[in-house]
């Protein structure tokens, strides 16, 4: 059951974004080039970029992709000349390997996130020797009352009062829409325009020697050292 659930959750994770609830703005992008770690001369533009490990940069503050390392990218060019962005275009090597690392999509990025169910919970194994045979379930007995209003009995929430002149509050930006809007977006703009990218890692950050990612796409080509 626990994976058919976990297929659901997924499939119904990629409907949601494949019906365009949220889509990709990008980051704010710095003033100039030379305010990133790395940057270079692209034929139609200048690349610059940044290495933040496993931080996105959201609006809301920084959201934390523990099984991914995260490149912010921006390009900046002439004024009113649209260049055509894809993820597709960069890779990441780690450690001058000659296997890029995997780049992940901004979907499953989010879903990851936003359901991390490889942090599995071991509920405790509970017995009802009651009358009749053994009952066994997961978790730990509900408590029941043994009269109306028994402070040992099972407690109903309170509704909290509401106050009909207060301000209304706005909901929270979801999980997932952060972190599309804050990845690169896809198709032709104009610079400057920034946005991160995503690369499955789960090993360890201190056995990273070096990281070098790679642009080839329609503004020309060069590779970058981040670290």
């Amino acid at each position: 059951m626990h994976g058919v659930a976990r297929v659901l959750t997924w499939l119904g994770f990629a409907a949601l974004f494949s019906a365009g609830i949220a889509c990709a703005q990008g980051t704010t992008p710095k003033a100039k080039p030379s305010d990133y770690p790395a940057h270079a001369e692209l034929t139609h533009a200048t690349l610059a970029a940044e290495y933040l490990v496993h931080s996105i940069p959201t609006a809301d503050g920084m959201v934390a992709a523990s099984d991914y390392l995260v490149v912010e990218v921006a390009f900046f060019g002439p004024y009113a000349q649209h260049i055509k962005l894809s993820a597709e275009d960069f890779e990441l090597r780690l450690n001058r390997q000659k296997s890029p690392l995997p780049r992940e999509s901004t979907e499953i990025v989010a879903g990851s996130i936003k359901y991390p169910d490889w942090r599995q919970q071991h509920p405790s194994m509970t017995v009802d020797a009651g009358a009749g045979p053994a009952q066994i379930g997961l978790g730990h007995p509900a408590p029941v009352g043994r009269f109306p209003d028994d402070p040992n009995g099972p407690r109903s929430p309170r509704p909290n009062p509401i106050d009909p002149n207060a301000p209304g509050k706005e909901a929270p930006v979801p999980i997932e829409e952060r972190v599309t809007r804050a990845s690169l977006p896809e198709g032709e703009h104009v610079p400057p325009i920034s946005g991160v990218l995503f690369f499955h890692y789960t090993g360890k950050i201190k056995s990273i020697r070096s990281l070098e990612l790679q642009y080839r796409g329609p503004a020309g080509e060069a590779t970058l050292k981040l670290f």
